[in-house]
């Protein structure tokens, strides 16, 4: 493992270790990891390159750990993950040049690799009833030769790796990314003034990233169950919007936040069960602890 964490670094991934695909969390070989007190990683949004000794250190330790990097900014990469087959129209949709650049498989999908410089946009791209997502500031993806949960290797995509052919940086697309600038990671955005953003029509080409922000706040914890959302977001979608979109494309952006949304959840309560463990507090204290750490 210790020449691909070298090949990567020569590449300018900015890598962290990641738990092993048998870890006993929620999402095991998934989250970013410190094999030195064998625990998920705090902080790990803004940490630095790590050297190679300790890279080997780790390994070391744990044979087993993942490999994983951040995106956007970080390293200059824009990363899209590609869950399922009509993924693909969505990237024909938005006409981006997805099959001349770095590409590796997952356990159940690809990822998609394009140069970027500077801050990276995170959020969704949504055509025809289905969503891809843009993996930019604040997110991180897993890296060949790690380990999936159900078995299988990630692994680079024939003809696609970084020694087979170029890194594209044609990414006009970013700009048409719905939810940008890391607000997927916090939709319900508790802050906003949902009034004025309900009262006025939305900016000139930010009609899906008012959408996404609506959909966020509705199914936020504490607020709509997903089928009253939906009402309450088609209403507001068909009375409000200018140019209303098709129902489909409505769905499949609700059913992306709610995923989102279902994934932070879940990251929140994982979170807050190993500092239970970890401190001997109970839930409401740990609740604090881990809210103090955001």
């Amino acid at each position: 493992m210790i020449s691909y964490v070298q090949r990567y670094i020569d590449l300018g991934f900015v890598i962290h270790p990641c738990c092993p695909a048998e870890h006993y969390c929620q999402s095991p070989g998934k989250i970013p990891y410190d094999p030195y007190h064998g625990r998920h990683m705090s902080g790990w949004q803004t940490h630095g390159q790590f050297s190679l000794e300790q890279w080997q250190e780790w390994i070391d330790l744990d044979s087993s750990i993942n490999i994983g990097f951040l995106c956007g900014a970080p390293s200059d990469l824009l990363c899209l993950d590609i869950d399922e087959d009509e993924g693909m129209k969505v990237l024909e949709k938005f006409d981006i040049p997805w099959r001349d650049t770095w590409q590796y498989r997952t356990g159940r999908g690809l990822r998609v690799l394009f140069r970027h410089r500077g801050s990276g946009p995170t959020g969704l791209l949504t055509a025809d009833n289905h969503s891809v997502e843009v993996l930019g500031d604040g997110r991180q993806s897993i890296l060949p030769p790690s380990v999936h949960p159900n078995g299988s290797s990630y692994e680079w995509v024939m003809g696609n790796s970084p020694k087979d052919c170029g890194l594209s940086s044609e990414t006009g697309w970013a700009d048409r990314i719905g939810g940008q600038n890391g607000e997927l990671d916090d939709l319900s955005l508790e802050d906003t003034d949902w009034r004025a953003v309900l009262d006025r029509p939305p900016a000139p080409g930010a009609r899906n990233e008012t959408l996404v922000k609506v959909a966020g706040h509705l199914l936020a914890p504490g607020g709509m169950a997903p089928k009253e959302a939906e009402f309450w977001l088609s209403l507001y979608n068909s009375h409000c919007l200018p140019e209303p979109i098709g129902g489909r494309e409505l769905s499949a952006i609700l059913r992306s936040v709610a995923k989102m949304e279902q994934r932070t959840r879940d990251t929140g309560e994982r979170e807050i069960r190993r500092i239970m463990a970890e401190y001997g507090v109970k839930w409401d204290d740990a609740k604090t602890m881990w809210e103090g750490m955001q």
